[in-house]
C-alpha cells in the first residue's frame, strides 16, 4: 500500500534506524515524506537510509544523534533545516534507557514546560 498523503512533508524521526521508529520511516516514505532519521548508531543509519531509497526512492538523509544531549539535538534541527528547510512531523520513536516509570512520573514537569509557550495557561490550572 502507498499513497501521498505525506507527499513532500519532511518528518524527523528519532530512533528511526529500528524498531518502531524504523517502521514509521517506512510508512512514511511509502506516503511520499522526506525522511530524517535519527540515532545513535551510524552503520544502522547508513544501512536504513539505503533500504528506504531502494524499498520506496525515499529522499532520506541520517543524522547520528544522541537525544539525551541538547547540543546532539540541535544539531539535528540544523540538519534537517539546512537539507529540507523544514520539519512538518516529529516521531519520537527514540529510547532514552529511563526505569520504566508511570506516565504520571515521567511527566511531572510537563505542565510548566507547556504552559511556557501555551497562548491560554488555564488549561494547566
Amino acid at each position: 500500500m502507498s499513497g501521498n498523503r505525506m507527499l513532500n512533508k519532511v518528518a524527523v524521526i528519532t530512533g528511526g534506524t529500528s524498531g518502531i521508529g524504523y517502521a514509521c520511516a517506512c510508512r512514511f516514505a511509502a506516503e511520499g515524506a522526506k525522511l530524517v532519521l535519527a540515532d545513535l548508531f551510524a552503520d544502522k543509519g547508513a544501512e536504513s537510509v539505503a533500504s528506504l531509497q531502494a524499498e520506496y526512492g525515499a529522499d532520506v538523509i541520517f543524522v547520528q544523534t544522541d537525544v539525551t544531549s541538547e547540543a546532539a539535538t540541535e544539531a539535528l534541527g540544523a540538519a534537517t533545516l539546512a537539507k529540507f528547510g523544514r520539519v512538518d512531523a516529529v516521531i519520537d520513536g527514540g529510547y532514552c534507557g529511563h526505569e520504566p516509570t508511570t506516565v504520571v512520573d515521567m511527566t511531572s514537569g510537563y505542565p510548566e514546560v507547556v504552559r511556557e509557550g501555551a497562548g491560554d495557561s488555564s488549561v494547566f490550572e
